[in-house]
């Protein structure tokens, strides 16, 4: 859903069932990341929806995580108050 001005509401990212992880950072880090992603699939039986660059999310197993690209322009409006028209 988007609000009357086209962004995303926050809604989407927000609900009790739905754990939202925004990871912005490189390979290296990512690797890092992903012990920890593991660590809490363990530990709830919440969705984990994992935002981050394409190219780490391939490295996810992606039956445990519902996964979304950083780089997608609907994610991007979240950071900023002006659209990217």
């Amino acid at each position: 859903l988007r609000d009357h001005n086209g962004r995303m509401e926050p809604s989407q990212f927000c609900a009790s069932d739905v754990i939202v992880c925004i990871f912005p950072g490189a390979l290296g880090d990512f690797l890092c990341f992903s012990s920890a992603l593991a660590g809490l699939r363990r530990a709830t039986p919440a969705r984990i929806r994992v935002v981050a660059r394409q190219d780490w999310l391939a490295l996810l197993p992606t039956r445990d995580y519902d996964c979304r690209s950083i780089e997608n322009r609907a994610v991007a409006e979240i950071f900023g108050a002006a659209s990217l028209e």
